[in-house]
């Protein structure tokens, strides 16, 4: 027995995630990152996470994406992350970094939701993303010598 849902029906639900996809996992691995090798006070390191989380709860809570807020809170952290993962020599943290800068300057920013390619290419970027955010935070003796 199916039911028969109208594919707009979830289009607000499919806007949310979409942005939350862009605007919260880099600063909170940023965040981590931070806390992990002691870079400054915890109080600093949040401010990463603080950005991503105001500009996904201005978008949730009045349905206005702002591109300053978005572009604060990724900018920030590709930034943050890149610099942190070549100064402790973790680069898997620094291509994580590189990647979502590629992902969201290159294909995100400027696609409208909605758009399948785009989308398709994003969420294979974000794959990447995960696995490169995974493998900094393992032991070094888990990554094999290169």
């Amino acid at each position: 027995m199916f039911v028969d849902v109208d594919e707009e029906s979830f289009s607000d639900l499919r806007h949310l995630l979409d942005y939350a996809q862009i605007v919260l996992p880099l600063p909170f691995v940023t965040t981590e990152l931070w806390q992990k090798h002691n870079v400054g006070p915890s109080e600093v390191a949040i401010l990463h996470a603080l950005f991503g989380l105001s500009a996904f709860l201005f978008y949730a809570l009045m349905e206005y994406r702002r591109q300053d807020l978005t572009d604060l809170a990724l900018i920030l952290s590709i930034i943050s992350s890149a610099v942190v993962g070549l100064l402790y020599q973790n680069y898997f943290a620094t291509l994580a970094a590189a990647v979502v800068a590629a992902a969201y300057f290159g294909v995100k920013r400027k696609e409208t939701c909605g758009d399948t390619k785009p989308q398709m290419i994003f969420n294979i970027s974000m794959a990447v993303f995960s696995i490169a955010s995974l493998a900094a935070f393992e032991p070094k003796d888990w990554i094999p010598a290169i």
